[in-house]
């Protein structure tokens, strides 16, 4: 994601940094690089079905996976973060940074997911919009009619999705 897109939340921002900063360390690190890469597909896997509930935000069966997935990568996450603590030849720095990323990611996912659910309150944003249901940003724009049918618009991981209700 860079350049990052002017709509990106700071907390979007310091997500993909330190992902980006993981991703250094990992390839510097002597040893755990498997561990690394076999926690980022697990991570992968969550993402995944968040994108698949983006994309399909009707289906509740894709909700109730995306919540299922979301939840069991970052455990698995969070669980070879602490392996990769036990690798006795990198330097302790290394696996502190590195475990302090993977937990920040970890939880910073997992309270997104529990917004979705609605487990936790959404706040509200500066500019005083309210979450959007979709991605729980509010860069969600208002609906416009086209044609005799109503298009309703929201970003989505940068780029604009808009879904239509009806009409010709």
């Amino acid at each position: 994601m860079f350049p990052m897109p002017a709509g990106a939340s700071i907390t979007m921002k310091v997500h993909h940094w330190v992902v980006v900063i993981a991703c250094v360390l990992a390839i510097l690190s002597p040893s755990g690089f498997g561990l690394f890469v076999m926690g980022s597909f697990a991570l992968e896997l969550g993402s995944l079905t968040f994108n698949l509930r983006t994309l399909y935000p009707r289906y509740p069966a894709i909700s109730i996976l995306y919540q299922v997935c979301m939840l069991l990568s970052n455990i698995a996450g969070f669980l070879v973060g602490v392996q990769m603590l036990q690798i006795s030849n990198i330097q302790l720095w290394m696996k502190l940074l590195f475990f302090v990323a993977d937990v920040g990611v970890c939880i910073g996912r997992q309270m997104h997911a529990l917004k979705d659910a609605g487990c936790i309150r959404k706040h509200s944003h500066k500019n005083g919009a309210k979450a959007s249901p979709v991605n729980g940003s509010a860069s969600a724009a208002p609906e416009e009619k086209r044609n005799g049918s109503v298009r309703a618009r929201h970003q989505v991981g940068g780029g604009d999705v808009a879904r239509d209700s009806g009409g010709m």
